[in-house]
């Protein structure tokens, strides 16, 4: 999904005020997934609203209403029964029904190998009439400069239109103003962010935004946590142009007791859009969680790009992101708290 704040700018001057968002596309999915920290703050924004088991996005032109299939708390991988919130961040009763019900089998969810997953956020599926509306399709240009220069399109033909009766010079201005508004920026920076691979820098967020248009249809974000033991220093690891050269010194992936990698597809991650008004834009998925883990030591998560989740290997994963994470499992779910902000901000 790709979603742009309109701005109002008063007469008198002053400091810019969101007017709202206007719908670019929805993705190729009808799902979505909304994190809690942006529902809150698209529900303070006042174009967003929650009733009854949906989800409506108020958008310019049209309202976007989702049906909220699961919301947060945990669910049974198996039966996807709603599972007892037990407020004990080891899930014992989540276990208990894992245990009882379906006992013996593998989990269907390799990301959640105990059995059950922690969701945090709204998961929702669309109307398919509307879906259909504002799909993007796989291969179609939505690359960041393709989508700054629709919004500028857009924006000049509203202007021009709300100016029709305006003088020549107004026009002018108008102009000259639309040529400087919009431009997309140069992708390098972080937040909550220790450090970004070299092969990322000025890429991380265009790879983001072709996992939103689902551009291959298999791309993903990966989240992958990385044991203590061996783990290895920036220096030694930033070089690392895919995730097989992360792994081929002394650093190993967290991979027992529960700890796997996280997949995160288009219908997982927030809507990618550009803050015109601050010239950033910030990438966002939801909290992160691995059930029961009882594995070894992890000190990092890396966030990577895989452009082919069906048939791909670790040598087609490129490092996006390098983020601290010091924990030892005693059997606890273990919750990885992404900032409102996101993993990353492109400025």
């Amino acid at each position: 999904m790709l979603l742009k704040r309109l701005y109002d700018t008063p007469a008198e001057g002053g400091a810019a005020r969101l007017a709202g968002v206007a719908v670019i596309h929805t993705g190729t999915h009808e799902g979505q997934n909304f994190a809690p920290r942006y529902v809150e703050r698209a529900v303070s924004e006042g174009w967003m609203s929650l009733s009854r088991g949906t989800l409506t996005i108020h958008a310019a032109g049209a309202d976007l209403v989702y049906k909220i299939v699961r919301g947060p708390g945990r669910w049974c991988c198996h039966c996807g029964e709603k599972l007892p919130d037990d407020d004990h961040p080891k899930g014992e009763l989540a276990r208990q029904h894992v245990a009882e019900k379906h006992a013996g089998k593998k989990s269907p969810d390799p990301s959640n190998p105990a059995g059950y997953v922690l969701v945090s956020g709204e998961q929702c599926t669309g109307d398919a009439a509307t879906h259909k509306k504002y799909k993007a399709k796989p291969g179609e240009p939505w690359t960041v400069h393709h989508v700054a220069d629709e919004l500028r399109r857009k924006r000049r033909e509203s202007r021009q239109a709300a100016a029709s009766k305006a003088t020549a010079a107004v026009l002018i201005a108008l102009g000259i103003l639309l040529l400087l508004v919009g431009i997309p920026p140069d992708f390098y920076g972080l937040l909550a962010t220790n450090f970004v691979f070299n092969i990322a820098k000025g890429r991380a967020a265009e790879l983001y935004n072709r996992v939103d248009t689902n551009d291959p249809a298999n791309s993903a974000l990966l989240v992958i946590p990385l044991e203590t033991a061996g783990i290895e220093t920036q220096a030694n690891l930033e070089d690392s142009d895919t995730f097989t050269e992360v792994v081929d010194g002394t650093t190993n992936e967290a991979t027992t007791g529960n700890w796997a990698r996280k997949t995160i597809t288009d219908a997982d991650i927030a809507a990618f859009a550009p803050d015109d008004t601050n010239n950033r834009v910030d990438l966002v998925i939801a909290d992160q969680t691995w059930t029961a883990v009882t594995g070894n030591a992890v000190s990092a998560l890396i966030v990577g790009y895989d452009n082919d989740t069906t048939g791909g290997t670790d040598a087609n994963v490129i490092p996006l992101t390098h983020h601290d994470f010091t924990v030892t499992p005693d059997g606890s779910d273990i919750t990885a708290d992404v900032p409102a902000t996101g993993f990353f901000r492109a400025t």
